[in-house]
């Protein structure tokens, strides 16, 4: 009887066994089954999309500037009585508040709740006891200004990788929340990628460690990432109306016709207000904590200079030119005399190969410095004896440096004041030996060698490398972010510089198209508007920089790149140098595509 039992045991496991095998679940996928229903799922937000108008914009942020005031003069909590019918009762998800004294970041703490009123006065309280810094004092409210961000509902960003996050987040447009399913959290406002990251990947990682979380936990499938917009605005001044904050681009949708000629006064006036006058110099750049920036002098404040001289020639304005050569001056002591003959800029270490690219351009555009011709003869000298066939120029580091078509380029632009034909001769030589199709000076060299020389044949290969460089430019499909629209896709991260050295070769490129090639005007004339517009939107204007310590000084700059407030001295001469260029070569047809053309711009 017991052998029976167990032969019949036996024969059900193998038939169990063989049913399983045939036609039941596989063990490893009841697992794998066993595991999903198990595993963490994404939290579900009970949140509102908030709408508010204009006139409640301003109501909320004299509600916060009273909230303020309150509660640094007398620690008392405001309560407003005036509530508008549009926001009586109306929800709200977090609201952060945001205080800056005198442009220095002091405190950014949240609020939550349902009413949004008071969400408001609730974050602006905690911000002024941000543990993180010293409360503000009584006698400092009116250093203060209050800066308020709404957030709006988040999305789960379902494709957690650096690549599927770069696609669906917009850096200054988006902030990031993550979560872990032990409900350890963390928020960064959309400004935070801007000022602070430079990649996808150390941005996640800084939000994981700031959630008290591993830098790779958001990797885990037990972490979540979400992405949410803000509704954005901050006192103009000290107790003053509410304008909507844009941290890292000024919206330029239908840029005015005017828009370029005002971007330019600018920045000559930036650039003329960086000059140290007891020693006639210009300043250099400063980076992110407003610490001047370690570079070799000598070629930034030569490029200040030459955009300066640029200007004052195309406007034949005899007080700027005034200013170049009292500029000039500061700098003579950066020039020496060349043993081989000519002039150079350089130092005991050796020639500054960039610096004397950039002296060259400065007497090929302008026409206040004094002696031009004979300073122009003796560079072009300089250069004729230190480079030839076999020969390069010594080279040191400047913005958007390219150094073989730079010196094509400076050489033609010699050549052009000095009228010398050895001049002319030598620069055609180092275009046959030098010039490369595809780099940043590329077009700006052949377009400048054609104009000298009159060659029809370079003419023709300055708006084929035109033509190139206009199919190089980012669309609304190529651009990883709807700010590189305008830029040019040889770079993951699109410089000023890198545009502008480009800009410039386009529009030179544009004024030697003839009339009858009416496909390729229009090609060219599209990249030269998209360019300009993405240049414009770069530049420190009242309503981009105001957020900014000591914020007016970078009135007229261009931000070094999207992602970065950094100002850097080159990189706004070269942006002023490529708008003078764009003025002066298709400055009509620029104007009437800036109110003309704005589907092409909204592409």
């Amino acid at each position: 009887m017991k052998r029976l039992a167990i032969s019949i045991g036996l024969l059900l496991f193998l038939a169990f066994s063989f049913a399983g095998c045939k036609g039941g679940e596989p063990t490893e996928k009841k697992i794998e089954k066993a595991a999903k229903s198990t595993a963490p799922k994404p939290r579900t937000f009970n949140e509102v999309r908030v709408e508010i108008s204009e006139a409640d914009k301003q109501y909320l942020m004299k509600t916060a500037r009273k909230a303020f005031d309150l509660w640094v003069a007398k620690e008392e909590r405001y309560e407003p009585d005036d509530i508008p019918p549009s926001l009586k009762g109306k929800k709200s998800n977090n609201v952060f508040a945001t205080i800056y004294k005198e442009g220095e970041w002091r405190g950014c703490v949240s609020a939550s709740g349902k009413d949004l009123v008071a969400n408001v006065v609730n974050a602006v309280i905690n911000t002024c006891r941000d543990k993180r810094f010293k409360d503000p004092l009584p006698e400092e409210i009116d250093r203060f200004r209050v800066e308020i961000s709404i957030l709006q509902p988040k999305e789960l960003i379902e494709d957690k990788t650096p690549e599927g996050v770069r696609k669906v987040l917009e850096p200054g447009v988006h902030g990031i929340y993550l979560e872990h399913s032990s409900r350890k959290r963390a928020f960064f406002l959309p400004y935070v990628f801007v000022k602070k990251q430079r990649t996808t990947v150390t941005w996640l990682e800084r939000i994981a460690k700031k959630a008290k979380l591993p830098k790779d936990a958001w990797k885990s499938p037990e972490t979540f990432v979400y992405k949410y917009a803000t509704i954005n605005f901050i006192e103009d001044v000290p107790h003053g109306k509410a304008v909507d904050l844009y941290r890292y681009k000024v919206e330029l949708d239908e840029p005015p016709a005017d828009a370029v000629e005002k971007a330019i006064d600018l920045a000559e006036k930036y650039l003329l207000g960086h000059k140290v006058e007891e020693k006639s110099r210009f300043l250099p750049g400063y980076d992110v904590q407003h610490r001047p920036l370690r570079t070799d002098p000598d070629a930034w404040q030569l490029s200040a200079a030459a955009a300066l001289g640029y200007a004052a020639d195309l406007a034949k304005d005899l007080k700027l030119g005034g200013e170049v050569r009292w500029v000039m001056k500061g700098l003579e002591s950066g020039i020496r005399k060349a043993p081989e003959g000519g002039r150079m800029f350089g130092s005991d270490s050796g020639v500054n190969g960039a610096a004397t690219l950039i002296f060259a351009e400065l007497l090929g555009c302008a026409g206040a410095v004094k002696d031009r011709r004979e300073l122009a003869a003796s560079v072009a000298e300089y250069l004729r004896n230190a480079t030839g066939k076999d020969k390069r120029l010594p080279m040191g580091k400047a913005a958007a440096m390219d150094p073989d078509n730079h010196l094509v380029f400076a050489m033609a632009r010699l050549a052009s004041v000095t009228k010398n034909e050895k001049d002319k001769q030598h620069a055609r030589l180092l275009f046959d030996a030098f010039w490369k199709s595809g780099g940043r000076w590329a077009l700006l060299a052949v377009a400048e060698t054609a104009n000298l020389t009159g060659d029809a044949a370079l003419a023709t290969k300055a708006v084929e490398e035109g033509r190139k460089v206009a199919g190089m430019q980012y669309d609304r499909k190529s651009a990883p972010y709807a700010d590189f629209t305008g830029a040019f896709n040889d770079e993951k991260t699109p410089t000023t510089a890198n545009v502008a050295v480009r800009l410039r070769g386009l529009a030179l490129a544009y004024s030697l198209v003839p009339e009858t090639q009416e496909e390729t005007r229009k090609r060219l004339l599209n990249a030269v508007v998209l360019a300009a517009r993405w240049l414009l939107e770069q530049q420190f204007t009242p309503a981009s920089a105001f957020y900014l310590e000591e914020y007016s000084r970078y009135v007229g700059a261009f931000k070094k790149d999207i992602l970065v407030n950094t100002t850097e001295l080159d990189d706004t001469a070269l942006a002023l140098l490529a708008l003078l260029d764009v003025n002066r070569f298709a400055e009509k047809p620029v104007a009437d595509a800036f109110v003309s053309n704005k589907e092409m711009l909204k592409k």
